[in-house]
């Protein structure tokens, strides 16, 4: 899976739904049309640029580990799943993207920016975790207050238990494995068995026994030993700031 399918393939439920970018229908269609293998990537890759936070993330990451192509696939695996391009964004790279990027008309106001950043805590990563559990959201679409919502919204993980065709598609049964509090500490917590959609369009194969990633509870991709180290690492990296 290219950077672009892969940066697509997370980012389309979300933006389905309405939570992030554009939201005109030529550009609901086209991402449609892209996830179905109907048009090139590029022609998806102006939409996946309105996409302004994930957008923003991806432009930083790549300009701080000298990459050009921000769409480029370790780039993307970075903020969603993470990895060593994360260790060389700063806290104050961070902040100073929120300030110079984030403060649009229809996101953030300076003040709010300012507010915001000053609560970032030193050890902070560019991942997909930080932007759920710590920055929140930008372009104020969606209430992020409780726990359940921000365990969806995050990069979920889990192994394959079951495949389940029924008559409304197709399901993958996975072991998940929940954000909890403990004595004001959040964790990842013991697994459960959950039900995810499975997009073959989004993931053409995956075998029993397998682990993949989720967003918004549809399975994006199949994650290897060192991918899966890095989910786990970079999500509670962000859960131990918020402690």
């Amino acid at each position: 899976m290219s950077g672009v399918r892969l940066a697509a393939s997370y980012s389309y439920l979300p933006n389905c739904l309405g939570f992030c970018g554009s939201q005109k229908k030529g550009d609901l269609l086209l991402m449609e049309e892209f996830i179905e293998r109907k048009i090139s990537e590029k022609k998806i890759i102006p939409v996946l640029e309105k996409l302004e936070a994930a957008f923003f993330y991806y432009k930083l990451i790549a300009r701080k580990n000298g990459i050009k192509n921000p769409f480029a696939k370790k780039v993307i695996e970075a903020y969603w799943i993470g990895n060593e391009l994360l260790e060389k964004v700063s806290r104050m790279d961070l902040q100073k993207m929120i300030l110079k990027d984030f403060v649009k008309p229809h996101l953030l106001t300076v003040a709010e920016a300012q507010k915001r950043i000053k609560k970032i805590p030193k050890g902070s990563k560019a991942h997909h975790s930080f932007h759920v559990f710590i920055l929140g959201p930008i372009a104020g679409r969606i209430d992020m207050k409780e726990l359940s919502l921000k365990d969806v919204c995050r990069t979920g993980f889990g192994e394959v238990l079951e495949v389940k065709k029924e008559k409304n598609g197709n399901f993958l049964l996975v072991n998940f494995q929940p954000i909890v509090t403990n004595d004001r500490k959040y964790l990842l917590g013991q697994g459960k068995k959950i039900k995810i959609k499975w997009n073959k369009n989004i993931l053409p194969k995956v075998k029993i026994g397998e682990t993949v990633s989720f967003h918004w509870g549809t399975a994006v991709q199949v994650l290897n030993k060192s991918k899966t180290e890095n989910v786990i690492k970079y999500t509670e990296n962000t859960l131990g700031l918020l402690s």
